[in-house]
């Protein structure tokens, strides 16, 4: 299948990169934007992943996409995981299209989130988008 990577970064360079770690493969269940200034310029999306299509079988994670400026405990601090507007307007028109359309994705984390926390996400792959 043809897989497909969003983000400002490069697929070798997600995988080579100390700041990422692979996270699991699941289903969309909810795609939310968010808005304010702990959320950065233009806002953060944070998606929850199951094991099922449609929020059925078990949850997995919840990962948040942020914009530069994010000061929120679950924003990478790496840049190299902070979305421009449009890089986020499209991960989460991707995002919602996969919930929709039952589609599975890899979902790869972020080491370096601000604050420690764990649930700060560093790219996603798309299957058949």
């Amino acid at each position: 299948m043809k897989r497909l990577m969003l983000g400002l970064v490069v697929a070798t360079t997600l995988f080579v990169s100390s700041n990422a770690s692979a996270s699991g493969s699941g289903y969309v269940c909810s795609v939310r934007r968010l808005i304010g200034s702990s959320w950065g310029t233009a806002g953060a999306t944070l998606s929850q992943y199951y094991t099922e299509p449609f929020c059925g079988g078990t949850f997995l994670a919840a990962r948040y996409y942020c914009s530069s400026g994010s000061t929120s405990g679950v924003c990478s601090s790496s840049p190299a995981y902070v979305h421009a507007r449009e890089d986020l307007n499209t991960l989460t028109t991707m995002l919602l299209t996969a919930a929709s359309q039952a589609s599975l994705v890899d979902f790869v984390d972020s080491t370096t989130c601000n604050g420690g926390a764990s649930i700060c996400g560093g790219g996603v792959y798309f299957y058949g988008q």
